[in-house]
C-alpha cells in the first residue's frame, strides 16, 4: 500500500518538535528519530461509517487517507487530528469501547461534541467531567485515566475525533436539547 505523500515539513530544531501535514491533516511527532521512521510508528485514527467501527492503524496501511476496516471488511478514513502511538492504544480502545456500551446517537455525538469545545481553554477534565454528568456511562473514562492532566488531554481530544465522526453519520432529523447557556457561559 502507497501512503499519501508528506506535503510539507517543519521542524524547530529546539524543542525537537516535527509537525506534518500529509494524509489527513496535522500531525505532531516528539523526538529526535528519523522523520520517515517516526512517520511510520504513528498510528492514524479511523472511522467506518458502514459499520462505525474506530480502529489506529498504522501509517503503512493507509492508502490516500483510507485502510480496510477491521469491522466489516469495508473503507475506513482516516480522521483528521493528532497521530498517536502504541502506548496510547490501550486508551483509544477504551474511549471506542465506552462510546460503543454508552449507544450514542448521532445527534447526542453532536450534543457531546459542543460540551468538548472549549476543551482547549479550560483545566484538563473539565470537559471530561461534564461529559461524565450528561452521560453517566462516560464516567469510566474519568477513573481509567486519573488525574494526569496529560492524559486527561489525550482522552478529550479522542472524545472530540471521535465524537465528531459519529455525528456525521446523521442520517434523520431528530429533536436534541440545546445547551444550557449559563452552563457554557460558567465554563461548566
Amino acid at each position: 500500500m502507497r501512503v499519501a505523500p508528506m506535503t510539507r515539513a517543519s521542524y524547530c530544531q529546539g524543542n525537537s518538535v516535527r509537525t506534518f501535514r500529509g494524509i489527513s491533516g496535522c500531525f505532531g511527532v516528539v523526538g529526535r528519530a528519523n522523520a520517515a521512521y517516526a512517520w511510520q510508528m504513528n498510528l492514524f485514527p479511523t472511522y467506518c461509517e458502514r459499520c462505525s467501527t474506530s480502529a489506529l492503524v498504522p501509517a503503512n496501511d493507509i492508502n490516500e487517507g483510507a485502510t480496510t476496516c477491521i469491522g466489516c471488511g469495508g473503507s475506513a478514513t482516516v480522521l483528521p487530528g493528532e497521530a498517536y502511538t502504541e502506548d496510547d492504544a490501550s486508551l483509544f480502545a477504551d474511549v471506542v469501547s465506552t462510546l460503543r456500551e454508552a449507544g450514542i446517537s448521532p445527534p447526542q455525538a453532536t450534543l457531546l461534541a459542543t460540551e468538548l469545545e472549549s476543551r482547549s481553554v479550560l483545566a484538563p477534565g473539565r470537559c471530561l467531567r461534564r461529559l461524565a454528568q450528561i452521560l453517566p456511562t462516560l464516567g469510566v473514562l474519568e477513573l481509567l485515566v486519573g488525574s494526569d492532566p496529560a492524559m486527561l488531554r489525550k482522552a478529550e481530544s479522542m472524545l472530540t475525533m471521535l465524537l465528531d465522526a459519529m455525528a456525521r453519520q446523521r442520517s434523520h432529523s431528530e429533536l436534541v436539547p440545546t445547551v444550557n447557556p449559563k452552563s457554557r457561559a460558567s465554563g461548566h
